[in-house]
C-alpha cells in the first residue's frame, strides 16, 4: 500500500496552514500499518515555503521516527531557525495549527466545495450545517472543532505572534 499526502495544496489553493498534530498522528499510523510500502508528499515547491517550511522539516523528521513528540520538534525547529524569537514562532505556530485544524469543514460548508451564491439563491440551505463548525464558538460534547469565531481569533493571534517575532528577530 501507498500513501499520498496533499497536507499543503490541493483544496487548500496554497493557504498559510500547517498541521504538525495531524501529520504526527498519519505518520505513526503509517507506520504501524505493515502492509505501507511507499509514502509521498506532494507539492513541496522549490523556494519561499512559509510557514509549509515547518511541516516540510517536521515531515522529515517523522518519516524516520513518527514516535517522536510532535511539541518537541516544533520547539527544537523554532529555536534552530528563530533562536531569538522562538517562543513567539511557537505561538504563532500554535495558533496557525489552531485556525487550520477545522479548513475541510469550512470549505465543504462554504468554500471552493460549498454551495456558490448562486446556487443559495434558488436552493437555500444553511451556511453552517456542521455541527462542529458554527459562526459562534460552541463545544458539542462530541466532534468539536474550531467554529468560525475561534479560527478567526487565531489568525488574529497568529498574526500578533508573528508581528512580535519580526521585532525580536
Amino acid at each position: 500500500m501507498g500513501v499520498c499526502e496533499y497536507y499543503d495544496v490541493g483544496a487548500f489553493k496554497t493557504l498559510p496552514l500547517i498541521f504538525p498534530h495531524v501529520m504526527g498522528a498519519d505518520l505513526r499510523r503509517y507506520h504501524q500499518e505493515a502492509r505501507l510500502a511507499r509514502f509521498e508528499f506532494m507539492h513541496a515547491p522549490t523556494r519561499e515555503w512559509g510557514c509549509w517550511t515547518l511541516d516540510h522539516w517536521l515531515l522529515s523528521r517523522l518519516a524516520w521516527n513518527p514516535a517522536q513528540d510532535v511539541d518537541s520538534l516544533v520547539d527544537r525547529f523554532c529555536r534552530a531557525y528563530y533562536p531569538n524569537a522562538a517562543a513567539a514562532m511557537r505561538e504563532h505556530f500554535r495558533q496557525l495549527e489552531r485556525a487550520s485544524a477545522n479548513i475541510l469543514a469550512l470549505q465543504m460548508s462554504v468554500g471552493v466545495y460549498g454551495t456558490n451564491a448562486g446556487g443559495r439563491l434558488t436552493h437555500p440551505v444553511p451556511i453552517f450545517p456542521l455541527r462542529h463548525l458554527q459562526l459562534r464558538e460552541t463545544h458539542p460534547p462530541t466532534n468539536d472543532g474550531p467554529d468560525l469565531d475561534e479560527i478567526e481569533h487565531a489568525m488574529i493571534e497568529a498574526r500578533a505572534a508573528l508581528e512580535q517575532a519580526k521585532t525580536l528577530a
